[in-house]
């Protein structure tokens, strides 16, 4: 396995904290459904929140991958997994930093 370049990778700086964390290490868990927590890269970011965009294949790929976790959603993603498509626009993720 080749090494990531230091320009492949991206890091987020908690100016409260002073933290540098790894934006590539936010990884799927019950917390967010085991759906995809972050897109490729940070698009926006105001005081409280990073934005970011996943393809709805990617959120479709993990809703398939996940049905023997018996996730249980809430009412608004049920209705996406329902109505939706694989090649419907992009989903905008919100993610709000932990603060410690």
């Amino acid at each position: 396995m080749t090494p990531r370049s230091f320009n492949e990778r991206n890091f987020i700086l908690n100016k409260t904290t002073n933290q540098f964390l790894n934006y590539n290490k936010i990884s799927a868990d019950s917390s967010n459904y085991f759906l995809p927590p972050t897109g490729y890269r940070v698009q926006y970011f105001d005081e409280n929140y990073l934005y970011s965009s996943v393809p709805s294949s990617s959120m479709f790929q993990s809703y398939e991958s996940s049905k023997t976790r018996n996730v249980q959603y809430p009412p608004a993603l049920n209705v996406y997994f329902e109505k939706a498509r694989q090649t419907d626009n992009p989903v905008i993720i919100q993610i709000k930093p932990k603060t410690k």
